[in-house]
């Protein structure tokens, strides 16, 4: 059982967008893994502030049936320095936890990244097709893929899903 009911991030300001496979080589406890990015290669250019906020969904009673507290996940986030490869590094500014809100929807505006399927999008934004990171770590030659969109800033996004509301932000859910 995982412990992320779903992961998605949001961009303020226009990264420069490259592939979306960047396969990461570990060595965790004795043991090579290798995993591949599910998000973009994403490069923030420019003379701006750009952020990424990263919003991570937890299963409260899966969480609440592992060795793991929310102290630690929140713990883990402040300690978050990279995504994806050794080139991207982060510097963690907020951890913000609380509860979360979940509805049926049917029109929504948001600026987190979602699934695109079955939805009509008014805005602009980028369509990319990503490893379906709910498939786990390993090989990922014939893993399930899945296509995403990134908004540039906020867009409408219509037809039947559900969402999860943080902080009066609204967040489109896998179907």
């Amino acid at each position: 059982m995982s412990l992320f009911k779903w992961a998605t991030i949001k961009v303020e300001g226009k990264p420069k967008l490259y592939g979306s496979l960047l396969k990461i080589n570990t060595i965790y406890r004795g043991k090579v893994q290798s995993a591949v990015t599910s998000f973009p290669f994403a490069v923030l250019y420019g003379e701006f502030d750009g952020s990424l906020t990263a919003a991570y969904l937890i299963d409260e009673d899966a969480l609440s049936k592992s060795t793991y507290t929310p102290k630690d996940l929140e713990r883990a986030a402040w300690g978050i320095t990279r995504l994806g490869s050794r080139e991207s590094i982060v510097s963690v500014e907020e951890v913000k936890m609380g509860k979360t809100v979940f509805r049926e929807r049917d029109k929504v505006r948001t600026a987190y990244a979602f699934p695109f399927k079955g939805v009509h999008v008014q805005g602009k934004g980028t369509l990319q097709t990503v490893v379906d990171w709910r498939s786990g770590i390993g090989d990922y030659s014939n893993a399930k893929r899945m296509v995403m969109f990134y908004p540039e800033g906020t867009v409408e996004v219509r037809g039947k899903f559900s969402t999860a509301e943080i902080d009066e932000e609204v967040i489109v859910l896998a179907p």
